[in-house]
């Protein structure tokens, strides 16, 4: 590794690394596999994960420090190609949350918008990067952007789209996302997670139709039509909901149980009525299957499984609450909700949409019920954490892996990474469930199908807890 690292110093310099060549092209090579179908910048000497989306515009990789500039672009190749094709004229945007750099790498001109990989960022985060790129952009003809993430593919994708719509390039959301594909990818393959075109979409609509004031809604019900085989072919979900990034419920914490269903039930549902779970702004659900182990003499069909009493008592804030495995998640905003009702579609939720082992049915969808507040009074929502990342000062953002040690979690099984895309946008709305974002929120057909296949009523009462 020392050896790449004195080989990228020496090409940072403008010299030929003699003696290291035959390890800097093999460190070419790695970077390369790493790369996948991202495409490359190679020319003049250079090798970098680092695509022109436009002539102003660049999306690339993280650029690396020390040993992982074995696998991705190394700081000094990054810092090198800068100061060679843009002489003071560059600003860097960074938008990890988990690591960072110190802005003198590139001589003060870097800038950070963090947020979660495989995730969106928050709605109000969109507008004020596009308004901090323009105005970069403005300040003199020959002035570009480079747009970084890990891989420099999803949330990369999502904001450079987004600004391509701010700016006026594009006035339709998906031709913007479909044009980002095209020039950062050899598949056309680019923004593939559901929540992030649907945050893009948010914004083109933002941007035809002014602000939506966002609702505060309870909510009463979730309801997942079909069974997933988390387990066999069995499911015992919880959901996590997080607001503005803060989690504020926790399901199987509040409950202290489960149920189980096992294929083919035509349904599973989770009753939120008796939390009085309220939500604002930006919104996730992170929905986990809870493993038979942890359930112990759990019984199939929708009976429930307590969870340790443990788990529920008074303080018990990190009690254990058994092994649990993440099975996909979604992001929306209240702003754009309809009639207290919306439905995602397979191809809307994320990781679900990716699905190759057959854990996920083609029907399956996930419907959620709510309820207007009086008022709208907006939650008490607690603050965010200030999260130390690597490298770079502490930002403040909190990741779900902050407050998580009250679980054992299983390793997730990596799904698939192909996603197509065929629908096209409603012009005048943005919808949550088909590919990637529409179809029926809570108006027409799809909505009074939906209310009519079954009661969304309280559920039978939890099996009490075993003493502890």
């Amino acid at each position: 590794m020392a050896k790449v690292d004195q080989a990228a110093a020496e090409a940072a310099k403008g010299k030929k690394a003699k003696k290291s060549g035959k390890w800097f092209n093999l460190a070419n090579t790695v970077r390369g596999k790493v790369s996948k179908k991202k495409i490359r910048f190679q020319k003049d000497g250079f090798d970098l994960d680092l695509t022109y989306i436009t002539p102003r515009i660049i999306a690339m990789g993280f650029p690396s420090e020390g040993s992982e500039g074995w696998i991705r672009n190394p700081m000094p190749e990054v810092q090198r190609f800068f100061e060679e094709y843009h002489p003071g004229k560059y600003m860097i945007y960074n938008l990890c949350s988990e690591r960072g750099y110190d802005p003198a790498c590139f001589l003060g001109r870097a800038a950070r918008f963090p947020f979660d990989d495989h995730n969106p960022p928050l709605l109000s985060m969109v507008p004020r990067f596009c308004d901090h790129m323009d105005a970069w952009l403005g300040a003199h003809p020959e002035n570009v952007v480079a747009v970084h993430c890990k891989a420099g593919k999803g949330r990369t994708g999502c904001l450079i789209a987004a600004y391509l719509v701010h700016c006026g390039m594009f006035a339709d959301v998906e031709d913007a996302l479909t044009f980002f594909g095209r020039r950062r990818t050899e598949n056309e393959q680019g923004v593939t997670i559901p929540s992030q075109m649907r945050f893009v979409h948010y914004y083109g609509h933002m941007l035809r139709h002014g602000r939506s004031p966002p609702l505060t809604l309870r909510l009463r019900h979730i309801r997942f039509l079909t069974v997933p085989a988390s387990e066999g072919q069995c499911c015992a979900p919880s959901v996590e909901v997080r607001v503005n990034n803060a989690r504020v419920f926790d399901y199987a914490r509040s409950a202290g149980a489960v149920r189980r269903y096992r294929r083919p039930a035509e349904h599973m549902d989770l009753d939120l009525t008796p939390f009085d779970v309220r939500v604002r702004e930006n919104v996730k659900f992170q929905f986990f299957h809870h493993s038979g182990a942890s359930l112990g003499a759990a019984l199939e069909g929708g009976t429930l499984a307590a969870l340790p009493a443990s788990a529920r008592a008074p303080g018990a804030a990190k009690a254990p609450l058994g092994k649990r495995k993440k099975l996909c998640h979604l992001w929306f905003h209240t702003a754009y909700t309809r009639d207290c009702f919306l439905v995602f579609s397979r191809g809307a939720v994320d990781k679900a949409n990716k699905d190759k082992k057959g854990v996920f049915a083609p029907s399956f969808q996930i419907e959620v019920y709510f309820e207007p507040v009086a008022g709208d009074a907006s939650p008490a929502l607690p603050e965010p954490k200030t999260k130390k990342s690597k490298g770079g000062a502490p930002v403040a953002w909190e990741s779900e892996e902050d407050d998580d040690a009250d679980y054992e979690d299983e390793d997730e099984d990596e799904l698939g990474d192909d996603y197509d895309s065929t629908d096209e946008e409603d012009e005048d709305y943005v919808d949550h469930t088909a590919e990637p974002v529409r179809g029926g929120s809570g108006r027409g057909a799809d909505a009074e199908r939906a209310r009519g296949r079954g009661p969304i009523v309280p559920l039978a009462p939890m099996m009490p807890p075993p003493d502890a």
